[in-house]
């Protein structure tokens, strides 16, 4: 199991986490030199947020956003 469902795991058992009924978004930032941007299992200690009860707009939003973040850093690993 990696890193990053451990880490869920834990923030489940805790409590840390509580996901409520309705829209939820789960927000998982590695860091840049982890494993899972290379085809492996996350070997970081990521960044979990939980936003619950979000509207459908807030939501794709949030996407796009993460859509051109993760754009963004391939392009610039290949330079």
């Amino acid at each position: 199991m990696n890193n990053y469902q451990k880490k869920l795991e834990r923030m489940f058992a805790t409590g840390e986490l509580q996901p409520s009924v309705g829209l939820n978004d789960l927000l998982v930032r590695h860091d840049d030199w982890c494993n899972c941007f290379r085809g492996g299992e996350c070997n970081c200690d990521p960044d979990i947020t939980l936003r619950t009860n979000i509207s459908i707009e807030d939501t794709l939003k949030l996407y796009e956003e993460s859509r051109k973040a993760f754009r963004d850093l391939v392009n610039k690993k290949k330079l």
